[in-house]
């Protein structure tokens, strides 16, 4: 088994805060844990603008099939909306869906779960539906199927990569604490190892879209690493060099 699975096997999963014990260095910064939707909500920190990571949510450092993705997509960390929490706490599906995804077990037709149709209304399914909303439709169109269909075909060929795997809705980290964080030297290992050899062999291709610096690949025609503009709309329309190399790799 590839080891950052194993790392993240290790997670306590069954009480906040969720972190990594590698990373409780960030237990001395500002996060937030709250415990429910509703602590959230009543919270001085509802509709604030804030780049506080959440350890009351689950960490999410991937998403998708990692050892058997046709894309990988690189990014910075996972994103925030409130209903995060309601997702989490509320729907158990969806959390044992989240669980099974870090775990790299008991995957479903939708290892990419943020696409499956029952979850599309959550923060991360809204984003990806919407991320890759022009890919979708021109699969379905191509390969003659319907929406449902493309959504599978594509959870399963895809994979989302996470520099570092707790939710904020601003990336605030310093230099000094992301140094500390074992969990992205853990995250960048996997990419240089297991998933450059895939890319070598023309089996995968991978899409930077944020911290291409820090990510610091070799140059690869399977490689599309964004830099300015680019990273800062991180799109993956089909006229975006990411979506182009999706489509190559899927369609």
């Amino acid at each position: 088994m590839v080891e950052i699975i194993n790392y993240w096997r290790k997670l306590d999963t069954s009480i906040s805060p969720y972190i990594h014990s590698s990373d409780k260095v960030l237990l001395n910064t500002n996060m937030y844990n709250y415990k429910s939707y509703d602590e959230y909500i009543k919270s001085n920190e509802f509709g604030n603008i804030s780049s506080n990571l959440h350890s009351g949510l689950l960490p999410s450092p991937y998403c998708g099939d990692i050892l058997n993705a046709k894309i990988y997509i690189l990014m910075l960390n996972p994103g925030f909306s409130s209903i995060d929490y309601y997702a989490e706490q509320n729907c158990q599906s969806f959390r044992h869906a989240a669980i099974n995804c870090v775990r790299q077990e008991k995957f479903d037709e939708y290892p990419f779960y943020s696409l499956n149709p029952k979850y599309l209304w959550t923060g991360g399914g809204q984003y990806w539906e919407n991320k890759l909303k022009d890919i979708i439709k021109l699969y379905t169109k191509e390969k003659q199927v319907d929406y449902s269909t493309a959504l599978r075909n594509i959870s399963q060929n895809i994979a989302l990569l996470e520099l570092i795997p707790y939710h904020s809705l601003r990336y605030g980290l310093t230099n000094k604490i992301f140094n500390l964080i074992y969990s992205q030297k853990m995250m960048k290992e996997f990419v240089h190892t297991y998933v450059m050899n895939r890319v070598r062999r023309n089996e995968s291709s991978i899409i930077v879209t944020r911290k291409t610096k820090i990510w610091n690949l070799e140059n690869n025609n399977n490689i599309i690493a964004y830099t300015g503009g680019e990273a800062r709309g991180a799109h993956l329309s089909t006229n975006s060099r990411g979506g182009k190399k999706i489509i190559e790799f899927l369609i």
